[in-house]
């Protein structure tokens, strides 16, 4: 068990990193960057033209009027859905991009030796580990957070609808039985808004965690931020195959891997206070994820420490 001098010196090595982070200009371009992806997700099927509007197209050719016909075009709603398959699909470089970099010029310029003196070599490890996460939950929750400011002000609140569209959204937006169903009876929009910020920064730090073991072992920042965007591809399209096979056959599904293809789905992490199904597993996988990436890295990066000082 560390001692209180210990843990001290872990924050205070976590403090100088974040310090450096909010500094930093790959920080704000990835926070930038994630407001930017979300702008572009697809969030409403147009049913005359046959094709998928994205956030910042329907804003570009609709009237205000015009989202006041849909309660699915308000703004909450545009919000919550707004962290599509693009966002998802980035987020492992937008959430690595300012830690690794910072990273990278900290051994560059030899200033890491510096702190890893004052901090001790374990101590070092785990506040390197602990600021690549907080710092990929930041940039991806304030990209988020920035994307719902300006979705406030493109799109019309929900309280500017009709009692039974407003009916209709509750109904729709929220599915019983899931924990944000729980939120929004308990507190409401905004209790909801703080709740989809807290995922997105689970989401992220998740996201930064395979960058984190590669920086362990490979100094070519490019590389450790571009692998994980690969890795993440490739593991979504197994996953659906896998789910694919087990609703293959529509008299017999395999109930099996549908559960083990949605447990294991690189976006786990993302939107699972709306699932009304394997929330426990969800969180528990990627809690493991993240745990077994920290448990590496400072395997790993301990070993080369040891051998470079």
């Amino acid at each position: 068990m560390l001692q209180t001098g210990g843990w001290f010196k872990i924050m205070s090595y976590l403090f100088y990193c974040i310090k450096k982070l909010l500094k930093s200009p790959a920080f704000w371009a990835s926070v930038v960057g994630t407001a930017a992806v979300c702008l572009c997700s697809e969030i409403y099927f147009n049913s005359r033209t046959n094709t998928q509007e994205t956030v910042i197209g329907m804003f570009a050719q609709y009237t205000r009027e015009a989202f006041l016909e849909d309660s699915g075009l308000c703004s909450y709603a545009v919000f919550s859905g707004g962290f599509g398959v693009w966002a998802a699909m980035f987020a492992p470089v937008l959430a690595a991009l300012s830690p690794i970099t910072i990273a990278a010029d900290e051994r560059k310029s030899g200033m890491w030796r510096f702190s890893l003196h004052r901090a001790g070599r374990a101590r070092f490890c785990g506040g390197s580990c602990a600021f690549v996460l907080i710092a990929g939950g930041l940039a991806i929750m304030l990209g988020y957070a920035l994307f719902g400011a300006l979705t406030a002000v493109m799109f019309p609140p929900i309280s500017a609808y009709s009692p039974d569209k407003i009916e209709m959204f509750s109904a729709y937006t929220f599915r019983e039985g899931s924990a944000m169903s729980a939120i929004f009876k308990a507190g409401g929009l905004p209790l909801c808004v703080i709740a989809r910020l807290g995922e997105t920064f689970l989401f992220g730090a998740v996201s930064a965690a395979a960058a984190m073991l590669l920086s362990a072992f490979c100094e070519n920042k490019y590389i450790v931020i571009c692998t994980p965007f690969f890795l993440k591809y490739s593991l979504a399209q197994i996953d659906s195959v896998l789910l694919m096979a087990a609703v293959s056959d529509p008299e017999n599904y395999n109930e099996k891997l549908k559960k083990f293809a949605n447990i294991i789905h690189p976006d786990g992490a993302n939107y699972f206070l709306s699932y009304t199904a394997n929330v426990p597993q969800i969180i528990i996988t990627n809690a493991a994820f993240i745990c077994l990436m920290v448990l590496c890295y400072c395997v790993i990066r301990g070993r080369r420490l040891k051998n470079e000082t």
